[in-house]
């Protein structure tokens, strides 16, 4: 492989044969103007190549130092670049997931088909930046071989390598010294980035979707289904990682909102918050490939706590503490707005109870306990709430035990939700809304029009000095009027 002294010294020898052909062409004795008027040019552009070759340190070391003077750091513009593309590579896995989540609801595919062309767009700018990353190593490592070979050509004979020399030298001075500043100026007249996540690992990890969740309870009327809003928190693993805390509405959870949304990937667990008490749900964990589904052109995922036997909105709540525990029949009779009468028979098993939690404004009358015992166990506190706790036990687990409850309330006191939600996308992955947006609006602008154009800001620069070097083939853009 040719090394810069080789091409040099290559030089020399064709600078040394242009001058002797121009003295030769010179001296010749034939009066024809288009050969003898080649004696003085090849004479000049030996005299050119010559002094360049003697001050070939000088110009490398001031090249070396007017790319200092100018700011020029690789370092940083490498750092700027894998930056780059990470970050683009953070805008792609969301867009995606995105538009994965708007594919499968037919009420909104029109999103999907808007995001597809736009991920596609990321892809390009991602090779955009990785062709201008292995430029900048290319001009980097072999800028000063480059000019050394672009002065070879220079010197043959004729002016035949002439303006590929001068464009070569061009290139290499120019992109040596600017390319470097692309960042500087991509980053002073665009908006500065930010990261598309905070987490982007959780991101890549644990994807996203957009269903709507329903909450409720088997043994309600209609089933599956709560008017009032419950705590609803979604775990890594029993008692880990918060990923996601909403507050159910008319017996749904919309996860459907931007900054909202659960994971797509990895298996995850429901639990209900009541009374202070965390009640986990079904399924158990949630698998994102099988138990979501689409209803009424929506992804939705169906969930109930079968631990939970009655709840009123008044937050008085019945519940059993093991699955062991068989309920035979439960009746709900209301007698009128915040009194009911609950019916309950059940077999339960050793070292398992039947609690019911009551709020201070609903008054708690155990009309009658068949096989049964009951005691007080207590109070309570949740969201602003306070109440007391009744524990229910079978006397002889081989009997079917019966208790009818009589609930008195007065008007309806609701738990503070307020400051209570943890959304997934935007608390737990670190996405925001603003950043959605920011990759519509502004990417683009920074990341793909303005490399660029700085990229044929360079090449007009480096145009110009071609053309001060000798150089008559210069690239143009045919614009009419």
């Amino acid at each position: 492989m040719f090394s810069t002294d080789d091409f040099i010294q290559l030089a020399f020898y064709l600078s040394f044969l242009t001058y002797y052909l121009g003295t030769l062409i010179y001296a010749l004795p034939i009066p024809i103007y288009s050969l003898k008027r080649w004696g003085p040019n090849l004479i000049k552009d030996s005299i050119l190549t010559f002094t360049l070759l003697v001050s070939i340190d000088f110009i490398k070391n001031g090249i070396i130092e007017t790319a200092n003077i100018m700011g020029s750091n690789w370092e940083g513009f490498y750092s700027w670049t894998d930056t780059t593309l990470d970050f683009l590579g953070q805008q792609r896995l969301l867009l995606i997931a995105y538009y994965t989540a708007f594919k499968a609801l037919k009420s909104l595919i029109l999103y999907g088909d808007l995001l597809g062309p736009v991920i596609r767009l990321i892809s390009y700018n991602m090779i955009t930046i990785s062709f201008i990353r292995i430029s900048g190593y290319f001009f980097q490592s072999y800028w000063f071989i480059l000019i050394a070979m672009g002065i070879m050509l220079i010197s043959m004979p004729f002016r035949i390598g002439r303006s590929a020399g001068a464009w070569l030298i061009a290139l290499s001075v120019v992109f040596y010294i600017g390319l470097p500043l692309l960042p500087a100026f991509a980053q002073s007249l665009a908006p500065p980035m930010s990261q598309i996540s905070t987490h982007p690992n959780n991101l890549l990890n644990w994807g996203i979707s957009y269903p709507v969740v329903e909450t409720g309870f088997p043994y309600a009327q209609p089933p599956n289904n709560t008017s009032f809003p419950v705590e609803f928190k979604v775990r890594e693993e029993a008692g880990d990682t918060l990923i996601a805390r909403y507050v159910s509405d008319a017996g749904y959870v919309d996860a459907s909102l931007a900054e909202r949304g659960l994971p797509s990937n990895k298996e995850f667990f429901v639990y209900y918050i009541i009374d202070g008490i965390s009640f986990p749900a079904e399924p158990y964990p949630v698998d994102p490939n099988s138990d979501y589904t689409i209803k009424e052109s929506r992804i939705t995922l169906e969930t109930f706590s079968p631990f939970i036997l009655w709840m009123n909105s008044n937050y008085a709540l019945l519940y059993r503490d093991s699955m062991k525990i068989q309920v035979d029949s439960i009746s709900v009779r209301k007698t009128s707005t915040y009194n009911y009468i609950v019916s309950l028979q059940f077999h339960a098993p050793n070292q398992t109870y039947i609690e019911l939690r009551a709020p201070d404004n609903t008054q708690v009358n155990i009309i009658s306990c068949d096989n049964c015992n009951f005691f007080s166990n207590g109070k309570w506190r949740w969201l602003g709430l306070t109440g007391t706790s009744i524990r229910i036990l079978t006397t002889n687990q081989a009997k079917t035990s019966n208790v009818i409850i009589q609930f008195e309330g007065r008007e309806t006191e609701t738990p503070d939700f307020s400051k209570l939600e943890y959304y997934y996308v935007k608390d737990f992955l670190g996405v925001t809304t603003d950043s959605i947006y920011f990759i519509i609006s502004n990417i683009f602008f920074q990341l793909m029009f303005m490399p660029i154009l700085y990229l044929a800001i360079l090449t007009l620069i480096a145009r110009q000095l071609a053309r001060l070097l000798g150089s008559r083939v210069f690239p143009y853009i045919p614009i009419r009027g």
